[in-house]
């Protein structure tokens, strides 16, 4: 239940797509130029996973793949690029976007999988978790 005392409505996975896409686009940016000390980019990151994740619980119960998946993965596996890159130039305050860049890519990727992922779908996040 919603604040209000009201359900809220559950979103379609275009719905949840589109605002991944929206937060990807206000996000990455952001990260490009350094300013990852923003404390947005931290709450978007957090958004991301939570809707990508949301997104997966979907998908699971349709069991058909989603033409929205491929570009899913694909912003994952860019976030996760991006932490090491982050990473290796930023100091120790950094920590707390790089875990949220791996999260967020992680979920991403997550989402990504086919709904019965073949053997090597299964390798690629088991090897990233």
């Amino acid at each position: 239940m919603s604040p209000g005392g009201k359900k809220s409505r559950a979103r379609s996975p275009q719905e949840l797509y589109d605002e991944i896409k929206e937060l990807l686009i206000k996000t990455k940016p952001k990260l490009k130029d350094g300013t990852t000390r923003d404390e947005t980019i931290t709450r978007d990151l957090h958004k991301i996973a939570s809707l990508a994740q949301t997104f997966t619980e979907q998908r699971l119960k349709s069991s058909k793949k989603s033409q929205l998946s491929d570009f899913l993965d694909q912003e994952g596996v860019s976030l996760w690029n991006a932490s090491g890159a982050v990473r290796q130039g930023s100091a120790h305050d950094s920590r707390v976007v790089v875990a949220a860049l791996r999260l967020a890519g992680f979920r991403l990727m997550e989402a990504g999988l086919e709904p019965k992922p073949e053997t090597e779908g299964w390798e690629k996040i088991r090897i990233l978790a």
